[in-house]
């Protein structure tokens, strides 16, 4: 894929670009651009965009508008082009990559369904056991004894973790999470350096609805677009390098 707008870069000004690492961000910018140049908005849309934009900013006229342009030095065009991508995205995805959803869903399903749990950890086996009980026998507040005693970052959310991705979690923790029930208190069990007390809050099958279908195909999207950029910038880096060495 060639990308007439990254033609008129010079050799001084790539190796500026790179230098300060912002050449593969512009090449990825400048793909997504060419990719959506073909995508139409038409005038509803472009005025329901609108709306929703002076209302989000508290903007209730075209005077108030057009001070906030000029504040932040945008002009119609940029404007217009800023608060129509999004959609633009969105046409695109939908419209190139839907065919492929399906069986992005099936791959990824278990990085998609989503859990929700409460852990607490020590690397004390002897007080695991003692916090554990007194959760069990309801002498204690799972949350607040996490707050107080765990070891972890967990203890600033009162020990919740999530909505998560299944697939973040530790192996050995996640096992023992989706081996469990909802609101059943599990064992302590070793991890890494800690023993760990866990209790599955929320389990959360991912389904392939329309929300699902944008996202995945905004992801396939997103991909791409990093794919052809990776060989931009290795291209571009080449040709600079091929050229210093002539001189």
């Amino acid at each position: 894929m060639e990308i007439a707008s990254l033609e008129v870069l010079t050799i001084d000004c790539i190796k500026l670009l790179e230098k300060n690492n912002l050449l593969y961000k512009l090449i990825a910018q400048e793909v997504q651009e060419e990719k959506l140049s073909g995508v139409e908005i038409n005038e509803e849309e472009k005025i329901n965009l609108k709306d929703i934009f002076l209302a989000q900013n508290g903007l209730k006229t075209e005077e108030d508008l057009q001070n906030f342009l000029n504040k932040a030095q945008i002009d119609e065009e940029l404007f217009y082009s800023k608060i129509c991508k999004p959609l633009k995205v969105k046409k695109y995805s939908l419209n190139h990559y839907i065919h492929m959803v399906e069986g992005r869903f099936i791959k990824k399903k278990e990085d998609l369904d989503s859990i929700t749990y409460s852990l607490l950890r020590v690397s004390n086996y002897n007080l695991s056991q003692e916090l554990f009980y007194r959760i069990q026998d309801g002498d204690s507040d799972f949350g607040k004894l996490s707050s107080e005693f765990s070891e972890g970052l967990e203890k600033n959310s009162k020990g919740i973790i999530g909505p998560v991705s299944i697939s973040q979690t530790h192996p050995i923790l996640r096992k023992q999470l989706i081996s469990s029930k909802v609101g059943e208190l599990n064992q302590p069990i070793k991890v890494n350096d800690f023993w760990v007390i866990s209790r599955l809050e929320s389990f959360n099958k991912a389904k392939l609805n329309d929300e699902m279908k944008l996202f995945l195909a905004q992801q396939i999207f997103e991909e791409n677009i990093q794919e052809i950029s990776v060989k931009l910038h290795g291209n571009l880096k080449s040709k600079t390098s091929a050229i210093e060495n002539v001189k």
